[in-house]
């Protein structure tokens, strides 16, 4: 793991910040195009003690990405502290596929200030990522900063979020 990577992940995860159990059930799913930086991402969060489920898809035999969307939304809704990540080829698909859910609020993110931002300012409850763009070892840097990071839920946030129900 580069030195950099080491240094936000033991950040992340200390009792400083937020400790690791309380953090909320994640679940990730891809289609075809995102089962390689899946799989690198489900290491991560096993060696790391994320608790996670899978939802597939498990090999990279041509798949619609809404059909898994939805299987995390259905996840989502009956454990709403739960948080989600989708990987498709460009990550445009699964975001425009979950913002449609009442109780998504989904966000593409390239960057670690990119996913800190939207947790932070629009309490961003699913990550997306380009699965053939984005590297393993900066989508699980940007991952564990973004679990990382708290809602700053000052009035304006929070009217502004409930808008979008």
């Amino acid at each position: 793991m580069p030195c950099a990577l080491r240094q936000v992940v033991t950040y992340v995860f200390s009792d400083r910040h937020i400790k690791r159990n309380s953090l909320p059930m994640l679940y990730l799913a891809s289609d075809h195009r995102g089962v390689v930086l899946k799989r690198k991402l489900a290491t991560f969060c096993a060696r790391e003690g994320i608790v996670f489920e899978d939802l597939g898809t498990h090999t990279p035999k041509p798949v619609d990405y809404p059909d898994y969307v939805k299987k995390v939304v259905a996840r989502m809704r009956k454990h709403p502290r739960a948080q989600g990540v989708l990987i498709c080829g460009s990550g445009i698909g699964m975001v425009i596929a979950a913002n449609r859910y009442p109780c998504i609020r989904a966000s593409v993110a390239h960057t670690v200030a990119e996913a800190v931002r939207g947790k932070r300012e629009d309490n961003t409850n699913v990550l997306v990522f380009a699965g053939d763009t984005i590297h393993a070892h900066k989508a699980q840097t940007i991952l564990a900063a973004w679990r990382a990071t708290l809602f700053e839920s000052v009035s304006r946030r929070t009217r502004r979020t409930h808008k979008m129900g």
